[in-house]
C-alpha cells in the first residue's frame, strides 16, 4: 500500500510491528511509503521467566521487540490468562531496566517501568551503562529474541554480574518478497523508488536473499538502488550483494539519525 506525499517513494522493510509508526513519521516528512515488512514477531513460551524474576534482577533489553512481547504476552498481560497477578505485575514494573537506546527506553516507560536508563544505541554503550549504575554482583536478566547479535550475557558474567537471559520471542522471516516490494522493485519501476530503509543486518540479509530469488543474482549486480541503513554493519551486508547500490548509513544507531541522513541526502 502506498502512503504519503510528494518527496518520493520509500520502501520500508522494518519489522511489521514497528513499521506502522515509522511510516507515519516518514509521511509527515513528505515521503510516500511502501511498507514491506520482512520480519514479524512471534511470542515464545518462557517457562523459567517467573523463576528468574524472583531474584529481582535488573532487566536489560537490546530491542523494543522484547518489551513489546513482554507487554502483550507475559508480565503485563491483563487478561485472566496472565501468569502474574496484578501485584506481581506491579513488582515487575518496579524493576530497574537498562535499554540499548532512547526508543526502547521510551517504550519501557510507556508500558509501566519507572526506573529506566538508556544507552547510546550500541552494545558497548549498554554494557558501560550497566557497569556505571548497577551494583557489582547484582543479578541481570537479558530479555531477548531467539536471533540476537553479540554476547551481552557472557560479557556481563566476565564483569562479575550473575547474568542470564530469557528468550521471549522470535522475529520470523518472510518466505517471499512481499507483493508491495515486488511491485516497486520491478526493473521498470526503479525510477519511482527513491530509497529502501533497513534497520538490522538480518533484515538486509533477508532482503538480499528474497531479491535474488525473485529477480535473479545477475540483476543484483546491476541494480542501481539506494539504501539507507541504521548502522554501517547493515551497509556492509548490502554492499556485498548489491555492488552498484548507493548506500548511506546513519551517524548514530537511531531512527531520528536515519531520518536526518535521509533529509540531508535528499535535499
Amino acid at each position: 500500500m502506498l502512503e504519503g506525499n510528494n518527496r518520493g517513494v520509500l520502501l520500508l522493510t522494518r519489522l511489521r510491528e514497528e513499521s506502522f509508526a515509522s511510516a507515519v513519521r516518514l509521511r509527515r516528512r513528505g515521503w510516500s511509503v511502501v511498507r514491506a515488512p520482512l520480519l514479524s514477531l512471534e511470542a515464545l513460551p518462557a517457562p523459567d521467566f517467573a523463576e528468574k524474576l524472583e531474584q529481582k534482577p535488573a532487566l536489560v533489553v537490546t530491542s523494543k521487540s522484547a518489551l513489546r512481547t513482554l507487554s502483550r504476552t507475559h508480565a503485563f498481560k491483563s487478561s485472566s490468562k496472565s501468569s502474574f497477578s496484578p501485584l506481581q505485575r506491579s513488582a515487575i514494573g518496579a524493576l530497574s531496566i537498562y535499554a540499548v537506546g532512547e526508543e526502547s527506553a521510551a517504550f519501557a516507560k510507556r508500558i509501566g517501568f519507572a526506573s529506566v536508563r538508556a544507552a547510546q544505541g550500541t552494545l558497548a554503550s549498554l554494557i558501560e551503562e550497566i557497569r556505571q549504575h548497577h551494583p557489582p554482583g547484582a543479578p541481570v536478566l537479558h530479555l531477548c529474541g531467539r536471533h540476537r547479535r553479540g554476547n551481552l550475557v557472557e560479557s556481563l558474567r566476565k564483569m562479575g554480574y550473575p547474568a542470564c537471559r530469557s528468550v521471549l520471542y522470535e522475529a520470523v522471516s518472510a518466505r517471499k518478497l512481499p507483493v508491495s516490494a515486488y511491485n516497486i522493485l520491478l526493473p521498470a519501476m526503479h525510477p519511482s523508488l527513491y530509497a529502501s530503509l533497513f534497520y538490522s543486518p538480518r533484515t538486509a540479509d533477508i532482503f538480499a536473499t528474497l531479491y535474488a530469488q525473485t529477480f535473479g543474482e545477475p540483476s543484483m549486480l546491476r541494480a542501481c538502488l539506494r539504501f539507507f541503513c541504521l548502522a554501517p554493519s547493515i551497509g556492509v551486508r548490502l554492499r556485498q550483494r548489491f555492488p552498484c547500490a548507493r548506500i548511506v548509513c546513519a551517524v548514530a544507531p537511531s531512527e531520528s539519525s536515519l531520518f536526518q541522513a535521509l533529509d540531508e541526502v535528499s535535499t
